[in-house]
């Protein structure tokens, strides 16, 4: 089977961790990145396959689990006759058809994406702070997956602020939610910061975004080259259909008062992401639009 360089590195190292011919910080110390998605790529080649298969099955799972979750979110939010269409839309989606079937750390974060938006579409219909722990919980263990699951951050603080703005839970609330949130994801991750290894993490996201400093500086060419290439990846690769089915779609909600707000927050969560690989990324590719 044709075999992609990333798969080939997560696949490699994560069978040498588990082996313990590597140790387990070992890819932060070459590239900067958190280790958990090697080595859950190490622990299934366990199974009596080759590994790639072994691997992409995994992706499969993944990939599994963000159709389940997904379609289960457009439940609540959306009529519910339109659900085999938007699932068949999202399998046969091509961006999904092709990265999401491969054994990269994109498949995890997209799926843990999928759960950021249920629970707190959840937590939006219940207001009960377990959602949010939920959340947190998911945070943390996606910055062991990748750092880049942060993206997702800025939406639901958009939802929370929402929520108060249209009075549908107290600030009081909001406030204590956030901080409880805030709380549980430090409680995760903080511990890696005792490990002289984990800085170089912040070395290693250096090379793919933008710090403050260099975006004072305006990086226009690069700008302009993540615009052409976000445009492109939106309304050539996913093919005409896909894109008349979200004008569509869209123009339809926005006319029903009952759909207008959560149309626009969902926007916001697939739209929000897409605006911070413009402004932060130095090297965008396709594989962080399936995210």
């Amino acid at each position: 089977l044709p075999l992609f360089n990333d798969e080939a590195t997560y696949l490699r190292w994560g069978w040498e961790m588990i082996h313990g011919i590597k140790p387990w910080w070992y890819p932060i110390a070459i590239n900067g990145k958190p280790p958990l998605t090697m080595l859950l790529y190490g622990l299934v080649q366990g199974l009596p396959i080759d590994p790639l298969i072994a691997g992409r099955l995994l992706a499969v799972c993944f990939s599994a689990i963000t159709v389940f979750v997904s379609i289960k979110t457009y439940s609540i939010l959306f009529p519910k006759r339109s659900i085999l269409f938007y699932g068949l839309l999202l399998v046969f989606h091509p961006f999904l058809l092709f990265f999401d079937r491969l054994a990269l750390s994109e498949t995890m974060v997209t799926a843990i994406g999928a759960l950021l938006l249920y629970a707190m579409v959840r937590y939006m219909h219940t207001r009960k702070v377990q959602w949010i722990l939920v959340i947190a919980v998911l945070f943390g263990i996606g910055w062991w997956v990748k750092t880049t699951v942060f993206v997702f951050l800025p939406a639901l603080v958009i939802f929370w602020v929402w929520l108060g703005i249209k009075k549908k839970i107290s600030w009081k609330q909001v406030f204590f939610d956030a901080i409880a949130g805030t709380f549980m994801i430090f409680l995760i991750i903080y511990p890696s910061s005792f490990h002289p290894r984990f800085p170089v993490i912040d070395a290693g996201q250096a090379k793919w975004i933008f710090s403050l400093s260099e975006l004072f500086r305006i990086p226009r060419p690069v700008w302009i080259n993540n615009i052409t290439n976000i445009l492109t990846w939106l309304f050539v690769f996913p093919t005409p259909v896909y894109v008349m089915c979200w004008i569509v779609g869209g123009l339809l909600l926005l006319k029903q008062p009952r759909y207008r707000n959560i149309f626009l927050l969902s926007s916001a969560w697939v739209g929000i992401p897409m605006i911070l690989f413009l402004l932060f990324g130095k090297n965008l590719t396709a594989r962080y639009l399936v995210i």
